[in-house]
């Protein structure tokens, strides 16, 4: 196993953020996540590259000792799990713009998204809470682990949470990210509000016609990892510069959590 505690080493694991594909459809499932679809099991089998363990951004090994324990354990190895095709049917997201107001958490750098939006999946509405990014992504996609993730985190009327994942990949310079960058604290516990700004989920979603997506049910990976959580991960990832994702990486060098452990899980796949 693979033991990293330098930023350099981490990039001689995953050279440059390029991967290449699994033969086989595989999704690889944050840590804390507990699937509990009841429907035929699938395969799972072992990914190529064991778990990383570091520490999460700024904070130091004392944060990341009490995030772990709100979080309910300690590192655990990845697995991969293959997807059942399944009739999802419609994801519906909608969002609008609201003023940029972006908070340093001391877990990630988080958009406050109250009253901006929407989405609708397996017959239930969630309200837009908030959007808040990891590096490098929380979860892999054909054994590929994306530089960055955005997690756009909703409501629903019960209190039950629904989580749309997205992943970014290096390409060309994100605008609205940009804007993010350019407002988000340095330090931990602090918030600013950028006069006359606005910014909208909206701009770190694929095209309407690019939005196929991974569910299952699980819980938060960022404290205090709430339990039931509907987990919506769109395949389709969203492009920032290198640049971009250098600037936030000098916030959180590190700030995913490690994945779960090899074993039985359920995860369905929109056709």
């Amino acid at each position: 196993m693979l033991q990293s505690a330098s930023r350099n080493a981490w990039r001689v694991a995953f050279p440059p953020w390029h991967r290449p594909s699994h033969p086989r459809s595989a999704f690889f499932l944050p840590e804390f996540v507990h699937a509990r679809f009841q429907v035929a099991s699938v395969t799972s089998h072992q990914p190529a590259v064991p778990v990383h363990r570091r520490r999460l951004g700024r904070g130091g090994h004392g944060a990341n000792r009490t995030a772990r324990k709100q979080a309910g354990g300690g590192a655990r190895d990845r697995a991969a799990y293959r997807a059942i095709d399944a009739n999802l049917g419609t994801l519906l997201l909608s969002y609008s713009a609201v003023p940029l107001v972006v908070r340093n958490t001391g877990h990630s750098i988080q958009l406050d998204l109250h009253d901006g939006g929407s989405m609708a999946t397996g017959g239930k509405q969630y309200q837009a809470l908030q959007l808040h990014f990891h590096h490098p992504s929380e979860h892999l996609l054909n054994g590929r682990r994306f530089p960055m993730e955005a997690h756009l985190v909703h409501q629903g009327p019960d209190g039950t949470l629904g989580v749309l994942a997205i992943f970014f990949e290096t390409g060309k310079a994100n605008t609205a990210f940009q804007r993010v960058l350019d407002a988000m604290p340095k330090d931990k516990d602090q918030t600013r509000q950028v006069a006359n700004a606005t910014v909208s989920a909206e701009a770190f979603l694929p095209p309407s016609n690019q939005r196929s997506f991974y569910r299952y049910e699980g819980s938060l990976t960022t404290p205090p990892c709430s339990e039931t959580v509907d987990w919506v991960v769109l395949s389709q990832p969203v492009q920032v510069s290198e640049a971009q994702i250098n600037a936030f990486e000098r916030v959180y060098p590190f700030n995913a959590r490690p994945l779960q452990p090899l074993d039985r899980r359920f995860l369905l796949k929109s056709h």
